[in-house]
Protein backbone atom coordinates (compact mmCIF):
# COMPACT_ATOMS: atom_id res chain seq x y z
CA UNK A 1 0.00 0.00 0.00
CA UNK A 2 1.26 3.71 -1.12
CA UNK A 3 1.21 4.79 2.56
CA UNK A 4 2.35 7.81 1.36
CA UNK A 5 -0.62 8.53 -0.52
CA UNK A 6 -3.03 7.79 1.55
CA UNK A 7 -1.51 10.16 4.46
CA UNK A 8 -1.59 13.05 1.57
CA UNK A 9 -5.53 11.93 0.86
CA UNK A 10 -6.61 11.64 4.56
CA UNK A 11 -4.43 15.10 5.36
CA UNK A 12 -6.34 16.91 2.26
CA UNK A 13 -9.59 15.84 3.87
CA UNK A 14 -8.94 17.11 7.23
CA UNK A 15 -8.16 20.10 5.76
CA UNK A 16 -11.55 20.27 4.30
CA UNK A 17 -13.24 19.87 7.28
CA UNK A 18 -11.48 22.19 8.66
CA UNK A 19 -12.81 25.00 6.33
CA UNK A 20 -16.09 24.21 7.80
CA UNK A 21 -14.66 25.98 11.08
CA UNK A 22 -12.84 28.88 9.67
CA UNK A 23 -13.56 32.22 11.93
CA UNK A 24 -16.30 34.58 10.97
CA UNK A 25 -17.32 37.77 12.51
CA UNK A 26 -21.12 38.59 12.43
CA UNK A 27 -21.52 42.70 12.82
CA UNK A 28 -25.25 43.64 14.54
CA UNK A 29 -25.48 46.91 13.97
CA UNK A 30 -28.80 47.68 13.06
CA UNK A 31 -27.90 50.43 9.93
CA UNK A 32 -24.72 52.61 10.60
CA UNK A 33 -26.93 55.85 9.26
CA UNK A 34 -28.09 55.99 12.75
CA UNK A 35 -25.31 55.18 14.81
CA UNK A 36 -23.56 57.48 17.51
CA UNK A 37 -22.01 57.46 21.06
CA UNK A 38 -23.30 56.36 24.15
CA UNK A 39 -22.71 55.51 27.62
CA UNK A 40 -24.04 51.97 28.42
CA UNK A 41 -22.42 49.83 28.97
CA UNK A 42 -19.62 51.26 30.23
CA UNK A 43 -21.53 53.47 32.41
CA UNK A 44 -24.54 51.19 33.98
CA UNK A 45 -24.19 48.44 36.41
CA UNK A 46 -26.61 46.13 34.73
CA UNK A 47 -27.16 45.86 30.99
CA UNK A 48 -29.25 43.69 28.85
CA UNK A 49 -29.04 43.08 24.71
CA UNK A 50 -31.04 40.34 22.78
CA UNK A 51 -30.46 39.21 19.46
CA UNK A 52 -32.88 38.21 17.26
CA UNK A 53 -31.92 34.68 16.00
CA UNK A 54 -32.28 35.09 11.98
CA UNK A 55 -29.39 36.95 12.14
CA UNK A 56 -27.34 34.01 13.19
CA UNK A 57 -27.71 31.12 10.22
CA UNK A 58 -26.81 27.89 12.19
CA UNK A 59 -25.22 26.31 15.06
CA UNK A 60 -21.97 28.13 15.96
CA UNK A 61 -19.43 28.76 19.01
CA UNK A 62 -19.10 32.56 20.00
CA UNK A 63 -15.29 32.87 20.57
CA UNK A 64 -15.43 36.79 21.50
CA UNK A 65 -18.00 39.77 21.43
CA UNK A 66 -16.54 42.97 20.88
CA UNK A 67 -18.23 46.64 21.34
CA UNK A 68 -16.64 49.62 19.37
CA UNK A 69 -15.02 52.28 21.41
CA UNK A 70 -16.40 55.49 20.74
CA UNK A 71 -13.30 57.22 22.68
CA UNK A 72 -12.46 57.71 26.02
CA UNK A 73 -11.03 56.09 29.20
CA UNK A 74 -12.43 53.20 32.01
CA UNK A 75 -11.60 53.78 36.01
CA UNK A 76 -8.96 52.30 37.30
CA UNK A 77 -11.09 50.02 39.34
CA UNK A 78 -14.17 48.36 37.33
CA UNK A 79 -14.85 44.58 35.64
CA UNK A 80 -17.30 43.29 33.91
CA UNK A 81 -18.64 40.02 33.77
CA UNK A 82 -20.63 39.07 30.89
CA UNK A 83 -23.36 36.09 30.53
CA UNK A 84 -25.07 34.16 27.48
CA UNK A 85 -28.07 32.36 27.52
CA UNK A 86 -31.42 31.98 25.35
CA UNK A 87 -33.50 34.98 25.89
CA UNK A 88 -36.75 34.27 27.73
CA UNK A 89 -38.41 36.89 25.56
CA UNK A 90 -38.13 38.31 21.85
CA UNK A 91 -36.68 41.36 20.84
CA UNK A 92 -38.42 44.73 21.63
CA UNK A 93 -40.18 41.97 24.16
CA UNK A 94 -37.93 42.49 27.77
CA UNK A 95 -39.02 43.24 30.81
CA UNK A 96 -37.49 45.40 33.35
CA UNK A 97 -36.23 42.73 35.20
CA UNK A 98 -32.93 41.59 34.69
CA UNK A 99 -33.20 37.92 36.02
CA UNK A 100 -36.53 37.40 34.47
CA UNK A 101 -35.16 38.02 30.64
CA UNK A 102 -32.56 35.15 31.44
CA UNK A 103 -33.70 32.34 29.86
CA UNK A 104 -31.96 28.44 29.35
CA UNK A 105 -28.51 27.69 28.59
CA UNK A 106 -26.98 30.85 31.01
CA UNK A 107 -23.34 30.55 31.21
CA UNK A 108 -20.78 33.14 32.29
CA UNK A 109 -18.80 34.08 28.63
CA UNK A 110 -15.84 36.25 30.28
CA UNK A 111 -14.72 38.60 32.84
CA UNK A 112 -12.69 41.62 32.00
CA UNK A 113 -11.05 44.61 33.27
CA UNK A 114 -10.32 47.61 31.00
CA UNK A 115 -8.24 50.01 32.65
CA UNK A 116 -6.43 52.00 29.32
CA UNK A 117 -8.22 54.65 27.21
CA UNK A 118 -9.59 53.74 24.05
CA UNK A 119 -9.98 55.78 20.98
CA UNK A 120 -12.52 56.14 18.60
CA UNK A 121 -12.68 52.63 16.59
CA UNK A 122 -11.10 50.83 19.20
CA UNK A 123 -12.53 47.52 19.98
CA UNK A 124 -13.29 46.53 23.71
CA UNK A 125 -13.65 42.82 23.69
CA UNK A 126 -14.35 40.17 25.56
CA UNK A 127 -13.52 36.32 24.84
CA UNK A 128 -14.75 33.23 25.80
CA UNK A 129 -17.06 30.00 24.69
CA UNK A 130 -20.44 29.81 23.92
CA UNK A 131 -22.47 27.62 21.47
CA UNK A 132 -25.35 29.04 20.13
CA UNK A 133 -27.71 27.16 18.16
CA UNK A 134 -30.64 30.17 16.52
CA UNK A 135 -33.00 27.58 16.72
CA UNK A 136 -32.88 27.20 20.59
CA UNK A 137 -34.58 31.27 20.73
CA UNK A 138 -33.02 34.71 20.62
CA UNK A 139 -29.77 35.23 21.97
CA UNK A 140 -29.41 37.48 25.02
CA UNK A 141 -26.04 38.95 26.60
CA UNK A 142 -26.22 40.58 29.82
CA UNK A 143 -23.35 42.11 31.59
CA UNK A 144 -22.79 42.98 35.41
CA UNK A 145 -20.60 45.74 36.53
CA UNK A 146 -18.21 44.26 39.43
CA UNK A 147 -16.99 47.87 40.55
CA UNK A 148 -17.40 50.95 40.39
CA UNK A 149 -19.46 52.56 37.63
CA UNK A 150 -17.06 54.25 35.40
CA UNK A 151 -18.42 57.74 33.76
CA UNK A 152 -15.77 58.43 31.19
CA UNK A 153 -16.38 55.72 28.18
CA UNK A 154 -18.84 55.69 25.53
CA UNK A 155 -19.41 52.80 22.98
CA UNK A 156 -21.25 53.18 19.60
CA UNK A 157 -24.79 52.38 19.58
CA UNK A 158 -27.51 53.11 17.11
CA UNK A 159 -31.36 52.38 16.25
CA UNK A 160 -32.64 49.21 14.67
CA UNK A 161 -35.52 50.23 12.25
CA UNK A 162 -35.83 45.96 11.82
CA UNK A 163 -36.26 45.23 15.02
CA UNK A 164 -32.89 43.24 15.04
CA UNK A 165 -31.77 43.61 18.16
CA UNK A 166 -33.08 45.70 21.84
CA UNK A 167 -31.74 46.76 25.13
CA UNK A 168 -32.42 47.27 28.53
CA UNK A 169 -30.00 48.48 31.56
CA UNK A 170 -29.67 50.23 34.85
CA UNK A 171 -27.46 52.26 36.83
CA UNK A 172 -27.81 50.46 40.22
CA UNK A 173 -27.82 46.83 41.00
CA UNK A 174 -31.38 46.99 41.15
CA UNK A 175 -32.12 43.92 39.20
CA UNK A 176 -36.22 44.77 38.90
CA UNK A 177 -35.74 48.62 38.01
CA UNK A 178 -33.95 48.11 34.48
CA UNK A 179 -35.35 50.82 31.77
CA UNK A 180 -36.12 48.70 28.67
CA UNK A 181 -35.08 50.42 25.24
CA UNK A 182 -36.77 49.36 22.00
CA UNK A 183 -35.13 49.32 18.90
CA UNK A 184 -31.97 50.18 19.58
CA UNK A 185 -28.63 48.69 21.31
CA UNK A 186 -24.73 48.85 21.56
CA UNK A 187 -23.13 48.21 18.39
CA UNK A 188 -21.93 44.39 18.78
CA UNK A 189 -19.77 42.23 16.96
CA UNK A 190 -19.07 38.41 17.51
CA UNK A 191 -16.52 36.28 16.57
CA UNK A 192 -17.59 32.87 15.96
CA UNK A 193 -16.80 29.48 14.31
CA UNK A 194 -18.92 27.35 12.63
CA UNK A 195 -19.91 23.79 13.98
CA UNK A 196 -20.08 21.15 10.98
CA UNK A 197 -23.36 19.24 11.06
CA UNK A 198 -22.88 15.54 12.11
CA UNK A 199 -24.02 13.95 9.24
CA UNK A 200 -20.91 16.55 7.41
CA UNK A 201 -18.40 14.69 9.34
CA UNK A 202 -19.60 11.63 8.61
CA UNK A 203 -19.43 11.80 4.98
CA UNK A 204 -15.43 12.77 5.48
CA UNK A 205 -15.11 9.78 7.63
CA UNK A 206 -16.95 7.64 5.11
CA UNK A 207 -14.81 8.84 2.31
CA UNK A 208 -11.69 8.29 4.19
CA UNK A 209 -12.52 4.59 5.28
CA UNK A 210 -13.10 4.06 1.48
CA UNK A 211 -10.28 5.27 0.20
CA UNK A 212 -8.36 3.45 2.81
CA UNK A 213 -10.42 0.48 1.44
CA UNK A 214 -9.66 0.65 -2.07
CA UNK A 215 -5.87 1.24 -1.77
CA UNK A 216 -5.41 -2.48 0.66
CA UNK A 217 -7.84 -4.23 -2.27
CA UNK A 218 -5.60 -2.92 -4.99
CA UNK A 219 -2.53 -4.15 -2.88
Amino acid sequence: MNIKMLKATVAGLILSVSGFANAGLITIDGGLDNQGGDCTFACVALYQQVYDNSLFSNTLDITGISFISSGGSFSANNSWELSLSISNFNVNALTNDFNNNIGLQSMIFSTESFNDSYIDGDLITFNGLFNYNPNDGDLLLSIRALGDSPWSHTVYYNRSSDAEFSRTYNFSNTPQSMSVGNNYGNVTLFDTQPVPEPSTLAIFALGIMGLASRRFKKQ
